[in-house]
C-alpha cells in the first residue's frame, strides 16, 4: 500500500539521485578540462623557457618554484608590479 507521502519521498530520492550523479559527472568532466588546460599551459612554459638563455630560464624556475610555495605573495607581488607599469604607461601619454 503506497501512501502520497511515500510516493512522493520516492520521488525526491530519485530526483536527489539523479542529481548526485549529474553532479558527479560534471565535476569529472571539469577535472578532465582542468588537467588538459595544465598539460597545455605546462608545455606552452616549458616552450618559452626553452627559447631563453640557460641563466634567465634557471633564474624564471626558480621564481615559478617559490610562486608555487607562497601563491599569495605572488599574485600581490603581480599586482603590484602590473599597477606600476600601468602607473608607468599613464604617465607617458
Amino acid at each position: 500500500m503506497s501512501t502520497p507521502q511515500h510516493a512522493a519521498q520516492s520521488k525526491h530520492e530519485n530526483k536527489t539521485e539523479e542529481v548526485r550523479k549529474k553532479a558527479h559527472e560534471e565535476a569529472e568532466s571539469l577535472r578532465e578540462k582542468a588537467t588538459e588546460v595544465k598539460d597545455k599551459v605546462s608545455e606552452q612554459v616549458d616552450t618559452g623557457l626553452s627559447k631563453l638563455p640557460p641563466e634567465v630560464s634557471g633564474k624564471v624556475k626558480k621564481i615559478m618554484a617559490e610562486a608555487r610555495r607562497h601563491p599569495l605573495q605572488a599574485a600581490l607581488m603581480g599586482l603590484g608590479a602590473l599597477s606600476i607599469l600601468r602607473r608607468l604607461v599613464q604617465r607617458k601619454k
